[in-house]
């Protein structure tokens, strides 16, 4: 994650709606993260006297199938990481932080039950 913040993997999208940077960032960093994982699969298995087809079998149960799942999984599971990093861009960190993690009373929205209710 950290090299490709670095060089500043799929930024071109920052103008769009959020959905498009989201996702975008989400699928590249997913292949980013799934190509580093079988790269490390593949020097732990050579270490451990393994061939290099030896140490891709061993990842996501064997077969091209499970490894594109594991790369779906990972897809998904940045999605939110990306929706809250684009929202803290867009919205201005301090916002972002304020809304999540701020009461909402101190931050004078205050609402009550029959407030929550009547609307």
């Amino acid at each position: 994650m950290f090299i490709g913040e670095i060089f500043h993997v799929a930024d071109n999208l920052r103008q769009k709606p959020l959905i498009y940077p989201v996702m975008l960032r989400s699928a590249v960093f997913a292949m980013l993260l799934a190509s580093f994982h079988l790269v490390e699969e593949v020097i732990l298995g050579l270490w451990a006297g393994k061939t290099v087809t030896e140490s891709i079998s061993d990842i996501g149960s064997r077969t091209v199938k499970g490894i594109l799942v594991v790369g779906f999984v990972i897809f998904v599971v940045l999605i939110p990481f990306f929706a809250a990093n684009e929202l803290g861009r867009v919205t201005g960190k301090d916002k972002f932080y304020e809304v999540f993690f701020v009461r909402r009373s101190a931050l004078g929205q205050t609402t009550s039950r029959a407030d929550a209710i009547s609307s």
